[in-house]
């Protein structure tokens, strides 16, 4: 008895089967596939191209699944539906955390959160920055960094806010990662850039002030 490699047709898993099996259980999401349908759907996405049969039936099936996976699967993408629930708690998060931040900030520019505002303010922006960069775009690929619609859906609103937390969502159903996700990161350095400066500004006209008070 020999094996061969098949895809389970419910969940992507690659696994390799024994060759003279009618019916196989998926060693991932446990159905059971026709043994045909899933050496079909192998050979259909290139599955055994230039890939030596396995000796071990199922002990290595979940190390196998993205080995073998073609470019360009994204298997999240296909279980993805937005969640408005958590889409509505993302956005209010945003407003809060945001309204927050403002809040503690007086009309002279002077910060009466202290230390800690700062520290958040500057964690919530690194952090947006790094989700845009790595985390979102990691959702259109194999290796999906968050596999929770509900995660998912509540991060990109609470990062992107409205105009591009929804895109983001919006981008997911339609399974395309455009550059939003570039644009939002290039307005996100450049608006802290610019708080900076404008906060130098002050600070320096207001030392000058007292100089020559």
């Amino acid at each position: 008895m020999g094996y061969i490699m098949g895809v389970c047709p419910q969940c992507n898993n690659v696994m390799s089967m024994p060759d003279d099996s009618a019916v196989v259980r998926c060693p991932t999401c446990q159905a059971e596939v026709n043994a045909g349908e899933a050496a079909a759907l192998a050979g259909a996405n290139g599955q055994m191209g230039g890939q030596q049969q396995p000796q071990d039936p199922y002990g290595n099936a979940q190390q196998m699944t993205y080995q073998y996976a073609p470019a360009g699967t994204a298997p999240f993408l296909g279980t993805w539906k937005t969640n408005v629930l958590f889409t509505v708690l993302g956005i209010v998060a945003a407003i809060v955390f945001n309204g927050f931040v403002g809040g503690s900030v007086d009309q002279n520019g002077n910060v009466n959160g202290g230390a800690i505002t700062g520290v958040l303010s500057i964690a919530y922006i690194v952090f947006a920055i790094v989700y845009a960069a790595k985390i979102y775009p990691s959702y259109f690929t194999d290796k999906p960094m968050l596999a929770s619609s509900e995660a998912v859906s509540f991060l990109n609103t609470f990062v992107g806010g409205i105009i591009f937390g929804l895109l983001w969502n919006h981008n997911l159903t339609l399974k395309n990662k455009g550059i939003s996700n570039v644009v939002f990161i290039v307005l996100t350095v450049a608006s802290f850039v610019l708080v900076f400066v404008l906060v130098m500004v002050v600070g320096l006209a207001a030392v000058a002030s007292i100089a020559t008070a």
